[in-house]
């Protein structure tokens, strides 16, 4: 199992930082917190991102990115 930082997992997703951090709040990814307390450093593994890429793409709904990414014809 392979743990990517914050920024990889950004980079992989296609999203930022900021984007990232409130999927991890609200739960919706799921992630390791390497220590105690707030400012702990967080990894998130491939896995995860598989999984919510997943379940993401199996709806019908697109969001925002999806509809840019769709429009920009990448």
């Amino acid at each position: 199992m392979e743990l990517l930082t914050r920024m990889d997992a950004a980079k992989k997703l296609r999203i930022g930082v900021r984007t990232l951090d409130r999927r991890l709040a609200s739960g919706e990814l799921k992630c390791y917190r390497l220590g105690e307390g707030p400012r702990a450093p967080v990894r998130i593994s491939e896995e995860q991102i598989d999984s919510y890429l997943r379940k993401k793409h199996s709806g019908t709904e697109i969001n925002v990115h999806e509809q840019a990414c769709f429009v920009l014809g990448r």
